[in-house]
């Protein structure tokens, strides 16, 4: 009788005990650290300026070698911050063709920590592959297609718009102003979605979520590209979900589409199509039916779709007015009366 009262006497205590443990596991599990990309997304642009060996770094881009750069911004007081990092090429057919390829800006563990951000240590910046007109136009639809996917689903990369100023030393004021974009890394990507990248060494895929794939196809057929391969992984990421028994694509370059319309992107020789601009419906699917939910959730997005790409700040009317076009003519097909017929046509 003596064990049992003191166990009864014990037990409010343990109890207590561990619903604190609980709550702080939970609390720990739940806790979501600010990121480098989240401190510099804050504002609708992002301005600063990159400096660094880019004569050097441009004669080696085929190593991809990191050189030291100074990142200069300004912080939410107004007051202009300056970071050491370092900078290096990334990308394989823009780094090939591009004066300028796209860059990885790479940031050092004790910056981050001291500053009390996530260890994601790089960033992907997207910047005009020439100085030529039309080229910033370009970076401004790649973007548009990043937020356009952002609009249909969460299990999509954020990419946030941004103004650089690329010198080749700290002194140098000769240089202009470019459009660019930053793009979130892709494990903190996997970590916002719950899960984390699918190991490489996993070569063969079984399986996929069928209902983020349904809406990635439909997707790239209306933004007309096809420069994308899952079973390859070529421009897509897989995360693996806790609980969810098959991985979430998540596409990114989206350069090759023919709503960007890029003169350098030609369609993969293995495909039927001529040119960037015809649109070719890569979807695997067996049950057609199952295409109904994402044609739905597009075109309840209708609008505001299009009112992104209205306010998409290009510099060439006409291309904006294309590019619209290009865009209604997809929403055509799915709400025509048959468009699930015309859709699976010309898949075959």
């Amino acid at each position: 009788m003596k064990c049992l009262k003191a166990l009864l006497l014990c037990l409010p205590v343990l109890l207590v005990t561990s619903c604190k443990s609980e709550q702080k596991k939970s609390k720990k599990e739940t806790v979501y650290k600010q990121s480098m990309f989240d401190k510099l997304s804050n504002d609708d642009l992002l301005e600063f300026e990159l400096s660094a060996d880019f004569d050097s770094l441009i004669l080696t881009k085929g190593e991809e070698k990191y050189y030291p750069a100074s990142f200069s911004f300004k912080d939410e007081k107004d007051s202009l911050v300056t970071k050491k990092i370092k900078v290096g090429t990334r990308g394989k057919t823009r780094k090939n063709i591009c004066d300028l390829p796209p860059l990885r800006l790479k940031f050092p563990k004790p910056l981050l920590k001291k500053s009390n951000l996530a260890k994601y240590k790089t960033l992907k910046l997207v910047t005009p592959c020439h100085d030529k007109s039309g080229y910033e136009d370009l970076i401004m639809k790649e973007l548009l297609c990043y937020q356009m996917y952002q609009e249909l689903t969460d299990q999509s990369f954020r990419a946030h718009p941004a103004l650089v100023q690329i010198k080749q030393k700290e002194s140098d004021n000769s240089s202009s102003k470019k459009m660019a974009f930053l793009i979130e890394h892709e494990k903190e990507m996997a970590k916002r979605l719950g899960g984390k990248l699918l190991d490489k060494s996993v070569k063969k895929i079984k399986t996929i979520d069928i209902d983020s794939y349904n809406l990635l196809v439909l997707f790239q057929y209306m933004i007309g590209n096809t420069d994308w391969n899952l079973s390859k992984r070529h421009n897509i990421k897989l995360v693996t979900v806790e609980g969810n028994s098959a991985p979430i694509p998540v596409p990114y370059d989206f350069d090759y589409s023919g709503l960007v319309n890029a003169e350098y992107a030609i369609p993969h020789p293995d495909l039927p199509i001529k040119n960037i601009r015809e649109r070719l419906f890569q979807w695997r699917g067996k049950d057609a039916k199952a295409l109904k939910k994402p044609i739905a959730q597009l075109l309840e997005k209708k609008t505001k779709l299009l009112s992104l790409m209205e306010n998409c700040q290009l510099k060439d009317e006409k291309e904006k007015a294309s590019m619209i076009n290009y865009v209604k003519s997809f929403y055509e097909i799915i709400e025509s009366e048959n468009g699930l017929a015309i859709l699976i046509k010309k898949k075959e």
